[in-house]
C-alpha cells in the first residue's frame, strides 16, 4: 500500500534593523569565523557579512524545526521529536543516561537503518558528559574517517556517529538523546534563503531593515512505527529517550 504525502511551503521569516551609521563606519571588517570568510579575501563589507550571518541564522532555525517543530498546527515543519512515527524508550533512571538506555534505543531502531549505515545519534550538550562515560562510547579513533563527515562527530556510540547539538532539550528531558535515520526525513525546499534590504521603511530614523525569507517544509518519511515480521517487535527510524 502506497500513500501520498503533502508538503506546505511554510514561510520562514526574520528581520533585523541596522543603523546606517554602523554600516557606513564598519566599512570592511575582518570576520572572526572561518566559515564566514570569503574565499580570496578575508576582508568583507559589513553588509555582506550581515547577509552571511542571516543565512546561517535561517539554517539554524530550520534545523531546530526539523527536530522540534510541531507541524502544521503552528505552520512549520514536523520535527522528529513530535512525530507519531517516533518511538520513545523509557529511561532507566530519572535524569540519567545509562548503558541500558543506549541498548534499548539501539534495539528499537529500524533494521534497515543499521544495514544501510545511515543512522546517527544526536545529543544535547548537557547530556554529552554522561554519554561519554558509557562503555559503548568511542572517541574519533580515525580522524581521517571522521573528517569525511561535516559537521564532524564528537565520537561514536554503538558504532554510529554521535553529534552534539544545541537544538535538543536539556539532560533528563524527552529527546536529550536521539537515534534516527536522517535519510528517512524529507525536506521540501520551495525557495532558498533570500535576504532583502530596504532603506525606506525606517528612513526617518536613519536605519536599514534586512528581511530573511525562506519557504520550506519537512517531516519524517514514515507516518508510523513498523511492526517486524515476528509480529511483536515495533521499531522506527526515529528513536528518542523519554523523560
Amino acid at each position: 500500500t502506497f500513500r501520498m504525502t503533502n508538503f506546505t511551503a511554510w514561510d520562514l521569516l526574520g528581520d533585523a534593523v541596522v543603523s546606517n551609521q554602523w554600516l557606513q563606519d564598519a566599512g570592511a571588517i575582518q570576520p572572526t569565523s572561518e566559515s564566514l570568510r570569503p574565499e580570496a579575501n578575508s576582508l568583507l563589507k559589513a553588509e555582506h557579512y550581515l547577509i552571511r550571518l542571516f543565512g546561517k541564522a535561517a539554517a539554524w532555525t530550520a534545523e531546530w524545526a526539523f527536530l522540534n517543530g510541531p507541524g502544521a498546527a503552528l505552520r512549520m515543519p514536523l520535527g522528529i521529536l513530535r512525530s507519531p512515527a517516533t518511538r520513545a524508550v523509557t529511561r532507566a533512571g530519572a535524569g540519567l543516561i545509562s548503558a541500558a538506555d543506549v541498548a534499548n534505543m539501539s534495539g528499537t531502531l529500524l533494521p534497515y537503518s543499521w544495514s544501510n549505515n545511515s543512522a546517527i545519534w544526536a545529543v544535547s550538550p548537557t547530556a554529552l558528559g554522561q554519554v561519554q562515560q558509557l562503555s559503548a562510547y568511542q572517541v574519533n579513533v580515525s580522524p581521517v574517517e571522521a573528517n569525511k563527515l561535516s559537521p564532524r562527530p564528537c565520537g561514536y556510540l554503538s558504532s554510529l556517529p554521535l553529534f552534539v547539538t544545541d537544538k535538543l532539550p536539556a539532560l533528563g528531558s524527552r529527546g536529550d538523546l536521539v537515534l534516527f535515520d536522517p535519510s528517512l526525513y524529507v525536506i521540501a525546499q520551495r525557495q532558498e534563503v533570500v535576504v532583502d534590504v530596504s532603506p525606506d521603511i525606517l528612513f526617518s530614523t536613519n536605519q536599514t531593515v534586512y528581511r530573511i525569507w525562506a519557504r520550506l517544509d519537512g517531516k519524517p518519511e514514515f507516518s508510523g512505527a513498523v511492526t517486524l515480521p515476528d509480529t511483536s517487535s515495533i521499531v522506527s527510524p526515529y528513536v528518542v529517550l523519554d523523560a
